[in-house]
């Protein structure tokens, strides 16, 4: 039986009063409650005073959690102390803290997962772009073999270098290709009286430059060698058909555009004289001290630009022993 309670028991139960405490004191703790206080009292005698963390409820229903403190009295065996500190705000702060705790554990657990997941498709890419450039480097080496391979014979087709200083008393050739293969190349052939040399700068570097400059080698040889045209204008006017015809760029649905410049030299050795025709190229004379530019015509061979009466004109220099021209 509750004999007595101080105001902070009122104010802690939210009781009106003492006998308001008093007649509800029973309900506001569970049975466990009573079970530990029957266990206290077994401990009388044994035990002055003994605490425990309970639970129990206000007159107006809220909860609380108190820490129960019961104390004996040797001199009054008939009766014992009951002391509670409030622990509820701390036990919600706890409680709120817990769940603080696990929210963050649930976050770090899902962001872990997250970049572990990632971390896999990382690996996963790397190993990808691994493969990729390795099939992209075998590629690249079997092109670039390719290549050289294809330089080698683009350089077998061009003229020896010692056939053209034989012709003349100073020759020289020089040509430095873009890339590994090129448009770029340089034509002759020489008779018994006469010599041709060319200078030629295909549409496009590296792969569909060589295509054209094989192109365009094949057609000189035919030609020259083959035709035995000797006219430097004939000879540009007969390549440019042969080049529109093989690359089909009078059909409207070509779309190869490619052609060539071209600046052509033919030296007859009886007459001295050397006879120039040049598509969009010139040819540069020193003669008695003085430079001269002998202009091409401002048109290139082949393409699918079409010109009205494209005709190619020559130009014919006497020679003096001495002079020069490139």
């Amino acid at each position: 039986t509750m004999i007595d309670a101080n105001k902070h028991a009122l104010k802690l139960f939210k009781a009106k009063n003492l006998e308001d405490l008093k007649s509800n004191f029973l309900s506001l703790f569970s049975k466990d409650v009573y079970q530990w206080m029957e266990q206290c009292l077994l401990k009388y005698g044994q035990e002055t005073e003994i605490e425990s963390v309970v639970k129990a409820r206000t007159l107006e229903g809220s909860h609380l959690y108190l820490r129960m403190t019961m104390s004996f009295d040797p001199s009054d065996p008939e009766r014992f102390n009951v002391s509670m500190v409030d622990l509820t705000k701390m036990r919600e702060s706890e409680q709120r803290l817990t769940k603080v705790m696990q929210r963050l554990e649930s976050t770090v657990e899902h962001r872990t997962k997250a970049l572990t997941q990632l971390n896999i498709k990382l690996q996963n890419q790397a190993q990808d772009r691994e493969r990729i450039n390795g099939v992209l480097r075998d590629n690249y080496i079997q092109m670039t073999e390719s290549i050289i391979a294809a330089k080698r014979i683009q350089q077998l087709m061009l003229p020896k270098i010692p056939d053209i200083a034989n012709a003349f008393e100073d020759a020289f050739v020089y040509l430095r290709p873009k890339d590994i293969v090129s448009g770029d190349f340089y034509w002759f052939h020489r008779t018994e009286t006469k010599a041709w040399i060319a200078c030629v700068d295909c549409t496009g570097h590296g792969v569909p430059g060589a295509f054209m400059s094989m192109i365009g080698s094949k057609i000189l040889n035919r030609i020259i060698i083959e035709d035995c045209v000797e006219d430097t204008a004939q000879i540009l006017n007969n390549v440019d058909d042969y080049i529109v015809k093989e690359l089909k760029q009078h059909d409207t649905e070509t779309q190869v555009s490619t052609g060539m410049d071209i600046s052509l030299c033919c030296v007859d050795f009886e007459a001295n004289t050397v006879q120039f025709s040049g598509a969009f190229q010139n040819l540069y004379c020193f003669q008695s001290g003085e430079l001269k530019m002998i202009k091409g015509d401002r048109f290139s061979i082949g393409g699918t630009f079409k010109i009205e009466n494209k005709t190619y004109a020559s130009t014919t220099l006497q020679l003096s022993k001495g002079d020069t021209f490139y």
